[in-house]
């Protein structure tokens, strides 16, 4: 029992963060996103002259999630996303 209650405190700021850098992901993916569609308007394509360090901070972020346990499958696929 006493294992359970020492663990505790480490485990919830991992639980606080997991979240955190989810959506972070998921912003700068569609930020990468929008960089294809630079064509249709002029807002849309300056998000084109940053996809290199977009799909790098990407991919940091990405393992940075994988080291957690909770999103590891999103992890795997916003390297993939960020490295093709």
């Amino acid at each position: 029992m006493n294992d359970i209650v020492s663990d505790y405190p480490m485990r919830r700021p991992q639980m606080i963060f997991q979240p955190l850098i989810l959506l972070a992901m998921l912003a700068i993916a569609a930020a990468l996103v929008f960089g294809f569609f630079g064509a249709l308007h002029p807002a849309l394509d300056s998000f084109s002259h940053l996809r290199a360090h977009l799909a790098v901070l990407l991919a940091l972020l990405a393992l940075a999630l994988l080291a957690f346990a909770g999103f590891r499958t999103e992890a795997a696929v916003a390297l993939l996303f960020a490295f093709g």
